[in-house]
């Protein structure tokens, strides 16, 4: 007899017994040592869906590929097609035995799944657009795209701009609420060649980066965020331009990136590098501006020793200076000028006079003088 201390069921029979038992379970159970074997048992329905499987032989590719690719994958949930059967299984542990549980989805079933799945990848995408889009400023923009990553697709996440020289700038988000940027060397993330590829936008798709490929990136990601089993680095990119490099690292806890996780981290990645290459864009061109305004604006007048501010009452502006004239006057006794500045040119004789009386008139206008106009600011009578 079993008994489970922690709440489990209590077994009656004896051992050779629950065989027979577990043939009579719709799902399908194998027993392992260890995820990917050797197999120490399985009933009925684990031999119908997986008739290559042999006690005490490893779970293998040809056997049970569903199962093997898990393994690999050290995940512990799984959704597949295996050989026109839509399957979903789950690992668990009991007695310091592995064991797979798997049953088959029906296609009503495999169908709504998909379909709630790809609702919850459109939201968050969704979402994602939004808060991407919702400011042009190149440095919120980045650190709301690290913000975003976390918890959906990684526990945290790095991102890492385009050099600018030998050097280049990096934010970095999680675990937790944990931020902190810096820069780091080109040479440093040329060590790992797939950082490398997906920052010169080489690597139109996103790769998985194992646990000794992390090492050279000590500067960008310390050790404790680096003892995950794998993590997923892909480009950002828009029109060709490249934008940048996420790198997403997940915590030992937790399983690693399937299929599904990296087609998502593709689409996120299409958004993101579009949002960030139109930041970018607009701060070039602000920048560009506010240049090209400084380098416009007046120089400052120059200051002349000895000169004093102007004194006295200043002339009112003409309303129509662009044809005001200035003409040469015969002096009169007791005038301190012997021009007049007038605001329209009026035509008259010459025997004209204003009606102040100023020296203007009478204009001893000749064939030898320049013009008959002549120019007067005050009310005029013939």
């Amino acid at each position: 007899m079993t008994e489970d201390s922690g709440g489990g069921g209590i077994w009656g029979c004896a051992p050779a017994q629950l065989g027979e038992l577990l043939d009579l379970v719709d799902e399908a159970v194998v027993i392992c040592d260890r995820a990917d074997g050797p197999v120490r048992g399985f009933n009925r329905a684990a031999a119908r869906l997986f008739p290559g499987l042999r006690p005490g032989s490893p779970v293998s590719m040809s056997a049970a590929a569903p199962l093997a690719r898990a393994a690999a994958q050290q995940a512990e949930h799984f959704s597949t097609a295996y050989e026109g059967r839509g399957l979903s299984g789950r690992l668990h542990t009991a007695g310091g035995l592995t064991v797979w549980l798997v049953h088959q989805v029906s296609g009503a079933q495999e169908a709504e799944a998909a379909l709630a799945h790809e609702r919850e990848m459109s939201a968050f995408l969704e979402e994602t657009t939004r808060r991407l889009g919702a400011s042009l400023h190149h440095g919120r923009t980045v650190h709301a795209l690290v913000d975003i990553v976390i918890p959906k697709l990684a526990d945290a996440s790095v991102v890492v701009l385009p050099a600018s020289g030998r050097r280049t700038h990096w934010h970095r988000a999680g675990p937790g609420d944990a931020r902190c940027s810096g820069e780091v060397a080109v040479e440093t993330l040329e060590r790992a060649p797939k950082v490398a590829d997906a920052l010169y936008g080489l690597q139109p798709r996103p790769t998985v980066l194992r646990p000794q490929e992390m090492d050279a990136l000590d500067e960008v990601v310390p050790g404790e965020l680096g003892q995950g089993e794998a993590a997923l680095v892909v480009q950002l990119t828009a029109g060709g331009v490249p934008a940048g490099a996420l790198i997403m690292l997940r915590g030992a806890e937790r399983a690693r990136f399937d299929d599904a996780d990296i087609d998502l981290a593709h689409r996120f990645a299409v958004r993101a590098g579009l949002a960030l290459t139109t930041a970018a864009l607009y701060s070039q061109q602000a920048h560009t501006i506010a240049v090209l305004q400084t380098s416009m604006a007046p120089e400052p007048l120059p200051t002349v020793s000895g000169s004093a501010p102007p004194t006295g009452r200043p002339r009112r502006p003409c309303a129509s200076a662009a044809t005001s004239t200035m003409w040469p006057l015969p002096p009169r006794a007791g005038s301190r000028s012997s021009s007049v500045t007038c605001p329209a040119r009026v035509r008259r004789p010459r025997w004209w006079r204003a009606r102040c009386g100023r020296a203007c008139a009478p204009w001893p206008w000749s064939s030898g003088s320049p013009s008959p106009w002549v120019t007067c600011g005050c009310s005029t009578t013939s």
